[in-house]
C-alpha cells in the first residue's frame, strides 16, 4: 500500500533522490505477497534500475543511461553542498594486470573504468600495498571492516570518514548451487557506494516486531545493497520515525492491537497515521498465517485480502519438480504495477519471477480510476489451481490467481 501525496509537490517523494537515486528501486510501491523468494524481489527491482549487466554474448560494461543520469545528479548536488571540487576514488587492492587476467575481476575493473571515463570526478586506483603496508588500511580495520585483496574501497577526497567498502565477489549473483555465476550486479554496488558518499540523508526501512514476524536475511540484504538503513520498530510503544520510508510487516503470527484509550495509542492507529503521512507498507504473508482481524481490516480498507490455508499450485508453469514454485506472469498495467514490471515485459526474453508457497490474494475493492488503484503485479498462469475443502471433499479451483498486489492512494 502506498499513499501518494497529491496535495503538495515538496518532500522526499518529489526530490531528486526519489526520482533518480539508486534507492528509488523499492520506493515505487508497497505490495502484499506470500513468502517472496529472492527471485521475485530481484526481478521486481528490474533492469530499469541497473541491478544487473547482461552476461550473454552481448556483455555490457558501459554504464546504463539511467545510471549516468542518476550519478550525474548526485555528483552535481554534492558539489553544490560542499562548495568545492572533489574526487571519488575506486581503490582496488591488486595490480591492474592481475585484475585484468581474471574474468570476473576484470568485469568489475572494466565497469569501474567506465565510471571514470564517464564522470571526471571519479578515478580508479589499483594498489599492491595491502600485504607490505597493512597500516595504510588500519583506518578501516579499526572500525571493524575486513579488508582483503578482494575489497573495493570507494572514498571521497574531502572526507575520509565518508566511504564505502564492498567485495568484488558481491558484484556476482550465483545460482542455487552457489558455484555458477549467472548475473553481474556491479553497477548496483558502485551506485550504492557513490550514494553513500554523496547522500545528504539515508533512507530507512523498518521491520515491525512483537507479533512473531520474520526478518528474511535476503530481503535485508537487498535493502542494504540499495542504500537503506535497516531498523526495527515496536508499534506497541512507539510511533514510526519520520525518516522511515518503508515499513515492513513480514509474516506476523499475532495480531496488532486495536484498543485505544487515554493511556495508549493502538498499533492500528499508528499504522493508519503512518500511511496517512504518504508513506508505504510492505506486507508479506504466508498461507499459514493465522486470522488477524485488526490487520485484516487494514488490508481490506486498501482492497486486499489474503486467502489463508490455500497454496497455489501449477503443474505446467512451475519449476521442474515442484508445482509450488510458480513461474509468475506479468499482467498488463497502465498504473503503478507497470513501473515495477514494465521494463521487464519489454525485453525480448523477460527474466522469470518465481514465487514459492504462495497464497492467492483477492482484490476486494478495485480501484476507482481516480484516488485509488488496486492491481496485480504478479499472477499465476491459467494452469494454476488451489485445493479447497468443500462439502463433497477436496475441490479444485482454477486460476489464474494474484500472487502480488499493489494498492495505491
Amino acid at each position: 500500500m502506498e499513499k501518494k501525496n497529491t496535495s503538495k509537490k515538496g518532500g522526499f517523494f518529489a526530490s531528486r533522490r526519489f526520482k533518480y537515486g539508486a534507492v528509488a528501486t523499492v520506493f515505487v510501491v508497497v505490495f502484499i505477497a506470500a513468502v517472496i523468494l529472492l527471485n521475485v524481489v530481484v526481478s521486481a527491482i528490474d533492469s530499469k534500475y541497473s541491478l544487473y549487466i547482461d552476461m550473454t554474448k552481448d556483455q555490457l560494461f558501459t554504464i546504463r543511461e539511467s545510471t549516468v543520469e542518476s550519478v550525474r545528479t548526485e555528483l552535481d548536488a554534492y558539489k553544490e553542498v560542499v562548495g568545492q571540487d572533489f574526487t571519488i576514488t575506486f581503490t582496488f587492492l591488486q595490480a591492474r594486470d592481475n585484475l585484468a587476467t581474471g574474468q570476473q575481476t576484470n568485469w568489475v575493473l572494466s565497469l569501474a573504468d567506465s565510471y571514470a571515463e564517464t564522470f571526471p570526478e571519479i578515478r580508479v586506483d589499483c594498489r599492491e600495498d595491502l600485504l607490505t603496508h597493512p597500516d595504510n588500511y588500519a583506518f578501516y580495520t579499526d572500525l571493524g571492516y575486513t579488508v582483503t585483496s578482494d575489497t573495493v574501497i570507494v572514498s571521497s577526497s574531502l572526507n575520509r570518514a565518508s566511504f564505502d567498502l564492498f567485495t568484488m565477489d558481491s558484484c556476482l549473483v550465483y545460482d542455487e548451487s552457489g558455484d555458477n555465476v549467472w548475473a553481474f550486479k556491479g553497477e548496483m554496488q558502485f551506485n550504492k557506494a557513490i550514494q553513500s558518499i554523496t547522500a545528504q540523508e539515508q533512507p530507512v526501512v523498518a521491520f515491525t516486531t512483537g507479533h512473531g514476524e520474520s526478518k528474511p536475511e535476503k530481503l535485508v540484504e537487498i535493502f542494504l545493497n540499495c542504500g537503506f538503513k535497516v531498523e526495527d520498530v515496536d508499534l506497541s510503544v512507539e510511533d514510526v520515525a519520520e525518516d522511515v520510508k518503508i515499513l515492513i510487516i513480514s509474516n506476523p503470527q499475532k495480531d496488532f492491537s486495536a484498543l485505544e484509550d487515554d493511556r495508549s495509542v493502538s498499533e492500528y492507529t499508528r499504522l493508519s497515521d503512518y500511511l496517512n503521512d504518504y508513506r508505504s507498507i510492505l506486507f508479506i504473508a504466508s498461507p499459514s498465517m493465522p486470522e488477524l482481524p485488526v490487520l485484516d481490516e487494514l488490508m481490506d480498507d486498501w482492497g486486499i485480502q489474503v486467502q489463508r490455508n490455500q497454496i497455489v499450485m501449477d503443474d505446467v508453469s512451475s519449476v521442474a519438480g515442484n508445482n509450488q514454485m510458480l513461474i509468475a506472469s506479468y499482467p498488463e498495467s497502465e498504473h503503478v504495477a507497470s513501473g515495477i514490471t514494465g521494463s521487464l515485459t519489454k525485453l525480448s526474453s523477460p527474466p522469470r519471477s518465481v514465487s514459492f508457497i504462495t497464497a492467492p490474494i483477492t482484490i476486494t475493492k478495485p480501484g476507482d480510476g481516480d484516488s485509488r488503484e488496486v492491481e496485480p503485479v504478479l499472477t499465476s498462469s491459467a494452469n494454476s489451481y488451489v485445493e479447497v475443502a468443500g462439502a463433497n471433499g477436496v475441490e479444485r479451483q482454477s486460476g489464474p490467481f494474484n500472487l502480488m498486489v499493489v494498492s495505491t492512494r
